[in-house]
């Protein structure tokens, strides 16, 4: 059996005004979502957070580049909890600032 998409272009178009609105509200709310991907260097994030850690919009996030922005005494609680989802112990539940030119932001990472 061939599966073929009934899509319209005004279905593309809509997904499209969704996608923008997602976004502006986001922006709005300061909601930065990223996905982490264990065992990888690095992380699918959006042009809001690669600005949040002061990287480009067109490079691709690594995990070192977020460490290092992470307020030096929060690295060693993260990295803790890190380790306890990495070994299936736990799902990942962390606070914790990113230190920035414009000031430190609390950051709420939940997956």
């Amino acid at each position: 059996m061939k599966l073929r998409s009934t899509a319209t272009p005004k279905d593309a178009e809509i997904g499209a005004l969704a996608a923008l609105q997602l976004e502006i509200a986001q922006e709005m709310g300061g909601v930065y979502p990223f996905q982490w991907f264990p065992g990888s260097e690095h992380f699918g994030a959006g042009a809001a957070f690669n600005a949040l850690l002061g990287l480009s919009s067109d490079v691709p996030a690594r995990v070192v580049d977020l460490f290092m922005r992470i307020a030096p005494e929060d690295r060693e609680g993260l990295d803790a909890t890190r380790r306890r989802v990495l070994a299936g112990e736990e799902r990942f539940d962390a606070e914790f600032r990113i230190v920035s030119e414009a000031g430190p932001r609390w950051v709420l990472a939940r997956g």
